[in-house]
């Protein structure tokens, strides 16, 4: 549900329906973290200040937990590519 969280935010850029899945993601078990999900919501929001503090976090998060699989490394080119929308946008 997660999943569908990033989608509503960072495809749909509808973050109201994003936090809904956000809070249906949290309600069936507690995700190991929720800081990209938070990421595009605030992204999707305009709120890019906030977006590079949650894509950092997720970045430490994954950095911690030693994952190295295809998956994490397509996140970490996704969170990248966010990240310099939110620099460019800044600026």
């Amino acid at each position: 549900m997660s999943e569908a969280a990033c989608a509503s935010a960072s495809i749909r850029r509808n973050p109201e329906q994003a936090r809904q899945w956000r809070q249906r993601a949290t309600a069936l078990g507690k995700p190991r973290s929720l800081e990209a999900v938070d990421a595009e919501i605030a992204i999707a929001e305009g709120r890019y200040e906030a977006a590079l503090q949650h894509l950092e976090a997720a970045q430490a998060h994954l950095d911690k937990s030693g994952f190295d699989s295809g998956l994490a490394r397509f996140a970490r080119e996704q969170w990248a590519q966010s990240a310099a929308l939110c620099r460019a946008t800044l600026r």
